[in-house]
């Protein structure tokens, strides 16, 4: 927020203001942006503070300054300039005591600026009283890095959160998709970005769970490196198959799939999917007999399932909910604790005896470090947003449910899910190429 410079000079456009580190011509150059002023409500009481340090006021009284600094003061009044003009800012002509006053008024102006930056993160989160609750108007943009592709089912949860975001915190709530490798690379970015609750990610499983046991070098840790603020959604996979195909049941999928020799062929959304390592923890279950055929994202996946490549997947709802619906995939059985609203007869494995509980899940996380008051504020906001009637009825018509857990809890069912799918992973020897 506070940064030496020595060659910026401030625009006519008021982006900031200039704080001299002494009386003598400047050597260095403190920056404070308008936006920090202008947003934390401490104008006048970082202006006189700096004086009481042993600064200059701000604006064009400091003459000595003014050749330097183009257009308006960007955090002073004119009634606080006119209370300032009697101010006497001459240094002290003897050298020694100018010296020592230069020393301490360093010493102060630090604390002082310490204290005022510190005054500013919190007032703009509303969490340095009364005064500074509003104090966050829209410029302040809090950005929700998704990690995998638009119009996906986590970039469509993601930007449903952002909205209910953008009514609950006094902000600017953007999307910004980051993708690749399974997710990793925007679970990176935000593992390395500041603390200071404005980068968020929409992690789940692939980010916080699958990826320490797929990727060898993975280059962030899932716990170390984050802070759980609020688990969003979850929602069960559908084992489906062509509505062409003998099998009409579950129990006749098992028996065809375990008995007799016979191979059936899936297909998943790609190499360590939920999709692909669903069907791994059900093969470790019930000793199913099955080769894998992953394809490039679940479009690819169902086009092949619809053509005869493959026998059978075990997908997304919202992937294959269309193809359901028209009669051309027939759905067998879900994976979730309870039945899906959308398919309410169609049984669980649970409730075939099968011991399989496979619900993607989606929750917020921001960078480790990011002030618990800050968490906990983003978690409330999360809550209020995700509260939303809309929101209800629009993941319930993609097969998922709201499902909100606050920081403890959410980092809890985080880690039991690292703990589920490293052993699955590790069992089925699956490793990113």
């Amino acid at each position: 927020m506070i940064n030496p410079t020595l060659n910026s000079a401030a625009s006519a456009s008021n982006d900031g203001i200039w704080l001299p580190t002494s009386h003598r011509p400047l050597a260095m150059r403190w920056r404070m942006t308008s936006a920090t002023c202008r947003y934390s409500g401490l104008d006048p009481a970082l202006s006189m503070a700096w004086v009481r340090a042993g600064g200059r006021p701000f604006g064009r009284r400091t003459t000595r300054l003014s050749h330097r600094t183009e257009g308006k003061p960007a955090c002073m009044t004119r009634s606080n300039l006119s209370n300032l003009r009697q101010i006497d800012t001459q240094p002290p002509a003897d050298p020694a005591r100018r010296h020592l006053q230069e020393t301490r008024m360093t010493t102060n102006r630090r604390t002082v600026l310490q204290a005022a930056c510190s005054a500013v993160a919190l007032g703009s989160w509303g969490l340095a009283g009364p005064a500074h609750a509003q104090a966050w108007p829209g410029n302040q943009i809090v950005k929700l890095v998704v990690p995998f592709p638009p119009a996906g089912v986590v970039d469509i949860i993601g930007r449903m959160l952002a909205d209910g975001l953008q009514a609950a915190l006094p902000g600017t709530v953007v999307v910004e998709n980051r993708v690749g490798a399974g997710g990793t690379v925007g679970a990176q970015h935000v593992a390395g970005a500041a603390s200071d609750g404005l980068t968020l990610l929409m992690g789940g499983a692939a980010t916080h769970a699958f990826a320490p046991s797929i990727f060898s070098q993975l280059r962030y840790d899932p716990v170390k490196d984050f802070v759980a603020v609020s688990q969003v959604s979850s929602g069960p996979l559908v084992l489906v198959v062509n509505a062409s195909s003998p099998i009409q049941t579950f129990d006749d999928f098992k028996r065809v799939a375990t008995e007799g020799g016979n191979t059936l062929n899936y297909a998943s959304n790609g190499v360590g999917t939920y999709p692909h390592l669903a069907v791994e923890l059900l093969k470790q279950q019930t000793g199913l007999k099955t080769t894998h055929v992953p394809y490039k994202g679940g479009g690819q996946a169902t086009v092949a399932l619809l053509s005869g490549e493959v026998n059978y997947s075990l997908n997304h709802i919202p992937v294959v909910l269309s193809q359901i619906k028209a009669g051309k995939l027939r759905a067998l059985a879900t994976t979730g604790g309870a039945r899906s609203p959308l398919f309410p007869d169609l049984p669980t494995l649970n409730e075939r005896g099968i011991d399989v509980v496979a619900e993607p899940w989606f929750g917020v996380f921001a960078p480790a470090g990011t002030p618990k008051a800050l968490v906990d504020k983003l978690a409330d906001a999360v809550a209020r947003a995700m509260g939303s009637a809309a929101i209800h009825e629009k993941l319930a018509s993609l097969g998922d449910q709201v499902t909100v857990a606050g920081p403890s809890e959410f980092a809890a069912f985080q880690a039991a899910e690292l703990g589920k799918w490293s052993r699955v992973i590790q069992a089925a020897g699956i490793t990113a190429r």
